[in-house]
């Protein structure tokens, strides 16, 4: 019998993904127009990748997608 460890998950021990750095990203925010808002602007909780495009309802340090890191600044429009 080999000595060798399965990985659950089928990575493998030498997995190349590990190796290459994380991509970095924000969070694009959805928005809708309101007039009563002070910005006129309501912000909704939902938010996209701008690396992939994955959709969460959440506002997480790392994109579940992609493993990017979310640490960038959007830019200015």
């Amino acid at each position: 019998m080999s000595n060798r460890y399965i990985d659950p998950w089928g990575t493998g021990m030498n997995n190349d993904n590990a190796k290459k750095p994380a991509p970095h990203a924000y969070w694009i925010h959805e928005k809708i127009k309101v007039k009563q808002s002070v910005t006129g602007y309501y912000y909704l909780p939902d938010c996209t990748c701008s690396n992939c495009g994955y959709y969460s309802r959440r506002e997480l340090p790392v994109c579940l997608n992609c493993n990017a890191l979310m640490d960038e600044k959007p830019p200015k429009r």
